[in-house]
């Protein structure tokens, strides 16, 4: 658990770093698919390769959402350090902003 933490800050680092050396704030996925390195798929022929590439794909997935929404570092910190407590969104500017997020992110991995 604490090697996915460290990685999630990674990830979290490694996006503001990225959006630090100039590219727009606004810029969202399409700017982060050019900027940082999408997960591969899985579904190799060899099962032996998914489970090798496995531990680069959080990392990487993590890195393309922090980069396209710094938001996403705060929501994903809140559920890995919280697993068992079920997420609620405050009626608030932020709490409706993580909502969204969280919309979006159901999305991507439906």
């Amino acid at each position: 658990m604490q090697a996915v933490q460290q990685a999630a800050t990674a990830a979290a680092e490694a996006a503001t770093a990225l959006r630090d050396v100039g590219v727009s704030k606004h810029s969202g996925f399409s700017e982060a698919n050019r900027a940082a390195q999408c997960p591969k798929e899985f579904g190799s022929a060899v099962s032996a390769e998914d489970s090798t590439n496995w531990p680069a794909f959080p990392l990487s997935f993590k890195q393309l959402l922090c980069f396209a929404d710094d938001g996403y570092s705060a929501d994903l910190k809140h559920v890995e350090d919280h697993g068992d407590v079920e997420v609620t969104f405050q009626n608030s500017v932020e709490g409706q902003a993580s909502k969204a997020r969280s919309t979006k992110l159901y999305a991507i991995l439906s």
